[in-house]
């Protein structure tokens, strides 16, 4: 767990080798999305979106909690054939549209 200080005193959440466990438990299973819950706050579902060029097995993976608007970003990973993945020639406001992305916070350590 990481602890970060603001105005409202020390705020805990999961680290990044948390999140990246949770992904891996997605990736190797996707039936485990619906019923994985986030490292940070424990809410079920956590979300996924994965953005790369068109026709490409390899893109971007995102993972949030739509709770408590944490999660984490990997820049180069093998996409599994179960899931969609939004392509790179889409104008970046079309993408967080269309795949209900907010603006969560990115833990990278």
């Amino acid at each position: 767990m990481i602890e970060n200080t603001d105005a409202d005193g020390p705020r805990y959440h999961a680290d990044r080798a948390m999140w990246l466990e949770v992904f891996a438990g997605i990736i190797n299973d996707p039936e485990n999305l619906l019923r994985t819950s986030c490292p940070n706050c424990a809410a079920v579902p956590v979300r996924v979106a994965f953005i790369g060029p068109p026709g490409a097995s390899a893109g971007s993976g995102l993972l949030w909690c739509d709770t408590c608007l944490f999660g984490i970003s990997i820049s180069r990973m093998n996409v599994p054939s179960e899931f969609e993945m939004i392509s790179t020639s889409t104008p970046v406001g079309d993408i967080l549209e269309a795949a209900s992305i907010p603006d969560f916070e990115v833990i990278w350590e």
